[in-house]
């Protein structure tokens, strides 16, 4: 679960809190986050409009990191939030 050169790092007494990103820990990790992001892209192009618990519920996934998730697309202009706290595909792009 620790990016290996953190863990090289400690091992010889070194400490580093930046992860690699080209590391089998690191690559998993970017993979599971774009595996949750396009499965909510997914779950909103089939029911069109979905709550967080909703959203959470379809998925399975840890609440927070779903959270996360839909912070990012929101960042991204990917997917947008109504005044119900509902999310939706952004198709104003």
């Amino acid at each position: 679960k620790q990016c290996r050169s953190i863990q090289i790092l400690n091992y010889f007494d070194e400490s580093s809190k930046q992860e690699c990103g080209i590391c089998d820990v690191c690559l998993s990790k970017k993979k599971t986050k774009i595996d949750v992001s396009s499965r909510i892209i997914s779950l909103l192009n089939e029911h069109k409009i979905l709550s967080s618990l909703e959203i959470n519920s379809y998925l399975g996934e840890n609440e927070n990191e779903v959270l996360i998730h839909l912070r990012h697309l929101l960042s991204r202009n990917k997917i947008m939030i109504n005044s119900q706290n509902q999310y939706k595909i952004n198709t104003e792009i």
